[in-house]
């Protein structure tokens, strides 16, 4: 749902869910509303999906919105200008992306630094924290008396 669609839905429901629902913003914007059930949406959005990244959306789509702005200019073309047009337009969205890339790189790669970084650190604390736990507990049993073995009785001979 997006967009009216899901404020006409929300309008419908229960004043408690309405409450909760008034700061949602759809999943899927609105204008793919219809691309996708709202079955589908809970089931693979990537908001909703544990252990998915953030992404930028679907490739298609991105690339669909990079073109779209050209329709109103090829309309009035002839059919070997608007594939000319269209061509030239994907090329340079190919490069920029291309272009991109390099940095795009280098940004995950320092992402996955931190995150390693993060978990060393997690690590190293849970083992100090440990470390201490134990060392308590071996000086809590030094600290109790041990009993002391009873000599056995000889049995005479």
């Amino acid at each position: 749902m997006g967009g009216k669609s899901y404020t006409k839905w929300l309008g419908r429901q229960a004043p408690e869910l309405q409450q909760l629902g008034a700061g949602l913003r759809p999943l899927i914007p609105p204008w793919h509303r219809y691309a996708h059930s709202l079955a589908c949406q809970k089931a693979f959005g990537h908001a909703s999906v544990g252990g998915v990244g953030q992404g930028t959306g679907e490739p298609a789509e991105i690339f669909n919105s990079v073109i779209g702005p050209h329709g109103g200019v090829t309309q009035y073309m002839s059919p070997a200008n608007r594939e000319a047009h269209l061509e030239r337009v994907c090329r340079l969205y190919c490069r920029d992306v291309l272009e991109d890339m390099p940095m795009r790189l280098w940004r995950m790669r320092e992402r996955a630094k931190a995150v390693l970084s993060s978990a060393r650190q997690r690590v190293d604390d849970l083992e100090a924290a440990l470390t201490k736990e134990m060392s308590c507990e071996v000086e809590e049993a030094q600290a109790q008396p041990q009993p002391q073995p009873q000599p056995q009785a000889r049995a005479p001979a």
